[in-house]
């Protein structure tokens, strides 16, 4: 295997003709050369992993010079041809049970690390996407729906999910999905925003889920599904179903229910109001107390729902223009629309078969479980600590086994077997319902499921003592046992 660009000469003659400052690249392929990979195959793994973290920099510090920059292409490639055989070389050699020479010296011999070689495949990928936008980016949502999660092929090893990284500035929005996102590509975003500058970079996991391209982060802000669907359709020339989640799943929007209040409510080509700024503050803050009832209406698809979303977009328009007047009468209709919403029936009458109350319970128990998961959580961490959040005062703490740990925190996950996802999913049936018959039929069933729990609730000794654990503040029972008495009223 040729190695012509890891020596010292090709490159010394490139610094003297293109006037290059060399920070120490040419020293450490000196260092390389003069090491036998085949007995020192670790000492030549950390030489590499120099010379590429070098090269990187070499490259960002004289973008203009193409020949330079080829070059240093050249050198990581041959890094990368070289790494894996040398990898190989010390497990190996770490398999063999050979006493070093001078044990000291060992135990402090350099271990190449993988950061370098990762900025250079991903300001790489970031100048493929700048060469060829649209070409890169219908890749990549392709891989991403070959790639989704939950369906992998049982005789391959699923592929890891691609990672996303967007760029928010006012209405501008520019969005990247790539196997790797940093720095190159934070610097490639502003270009494709139209060069709009100030602005908030997120990014996160694209994954396809749910019949959508899904952008998974870990907090939501309002606005942003609409923002990336556009962004994607200028990008790529073709409209993609897009979902943003936040990482525990609280918060899922998509770009036909989502609003961003903010974009609704200010023109970004009219000056900032002088004399009606507290007028535009106060009714910002109704718009945006409104919002998280008119995002579940909309997400209903009920004429409700439709109208109260059209009726609110007017009003953010109107706002706009500071006819507030207006603006607030049409924001009065919304919230009449939402309280109509909540106790309206389906066309039986029947006011338990209420689409949004049907999504209220499905949100109420997904939320508890969400909240018994985390509490979960940190009793576990509790547990592990041995420190009893109760006993402090008295005498020495409670110690437990390592066995008798686990055991204990397999025991209390159990809980979460029982609560299952069957309540959520029967919910969900009933949602999706074509006629009255057979959501009246799910609804049924729902009940019935409701009761299970209740019974579980009521019967099991670890629900019942939970609370009082001993190492820290838990509310899962009372939490459990009001949810259900709840749902159960309403149902």
């Amino acid at each position: 295997m040729s190695e012509k660009h890891l020596t010292e000469l090709p490159w010394k003659v490139l610094v003297t003709k293109q006037g290059v400052k060399d920070i120490g690249l040419g020293k450490a392929l000196v260092a390389y050369a003069n090491l036998d990979a085949t007995k020192e195959p670790a000492k030549a793994l950390a030489r590499l992993d120099e010379i590429a973290e070098l090269a990187v920099k070499l490259k960002k510090a004289n973008p203009t010079k193409a020949e330079v920059v080829a070059h240093l292409d050249d050198v990581i490639k041959e890094v990368k041809k070289n790494t894996p055989g040398l990898q190989d070389k010390v497990k190996s050699a770490a398999s063999t049970p050979v006493a070093p020479a001078n044990p000291a010296a060992a135990a402090k011999a350099p271990v190449a690390t993988k950061p370098a070689l990762e900025d250079a495949d991903e300001e790489k990928e970031a100048a493929e996407f700048k060469r060829d936008l649209k070409r890169q980016m219908l890749s990549a949502l392709a891989q991403v729906k070959a790639r989704a999660p939950g369906d992998p092929n049982p005789q391959k090893q699923p592929e890891p999910q691609l990672q996303f990284m967007t760029y928010l500035a006012g209405k501008a929005c520019a969005v990247i999905v790539a196997r790797r996102v940093g720095t190159a590509t934070k610097g490639l975003l502003p270009d494709i925003a139209g060069g709009a500058s100030g602005g908030q970079y997120l990014q996160g996991e694209c994954i396809f889920e749910k019949n959508a391209h899904t952008f998974v982060l870990a907090k939501v802000p309002g606005g942003l599904a609409r923002k990336i669907a556009t962004a994607l359709q200028a990008e790529t020339g073709q409209k993609y179903i897009v979902r943003v989640r936040s990482t525990d799943g609280s918060v899922t929007l998509d770009a036909d229910t989502d609003i961003d209040p903010d974009a609704a409510l200010v023109s970004p080509t009219s000056p900032a109001p002088a004399a009606g700024g507290d007028e535009m503050a106060k009714f910002t803050a109704r718009f945006k107390l409104l919002q998280p009832d008119l995002v579940k209406a909309i997400a209903t698809r009920t004429p409700q729902g439709d109208q109260a979303k059209k009726q609110a977009v007017e009003a953010g328009a109107l706002a706009a223009k500071k006819d507030f007047a207006q603006a607030n009468r049409l924001l009065d209709a919304v919230d009449a629309l939402l309280k109509q919403g909540l106790a309206t029936a389906t066309t039986t009458g029947d006011a338990k078969f209420s689409l949004v109350q049907l999504q209220k319970n499905r949100l109420a128990w997904d939320s508890l479980r969400k909240s018994v998961q985390a509490q979960l959580r940190e009793l576990e961490k509790a547990i592990r600590g041995g420190v009893s959040a109760h006993n402090q005062d008295e005498a020495a703490e409670d110690e437990f086994e390592e066995g008798e740990v686990e055991n204990a925190i397999k025991t209390l996950y159990t809980l979460m077997d029982k609560f299952d996802e069957r309540l959520i999913d029967k919910l969900d049936e009933a949602l999706n319902a074509q006629n009255d018959e057979q959501r009246r039929g799910r609804h049924q069933e729902a009940a019935g499921i409701i009761q299970e729990y209740q019974a579980f609730a009521a019967g099991d000794p670890i629900l019942s003592a939970i609370d009082e654990n001993g190492f820290t503040k838990s509310t899962i029972r009372s939490a459990v046992t009001n949810t259900l008495a709840e749902l159960a009223a309403k149902f």
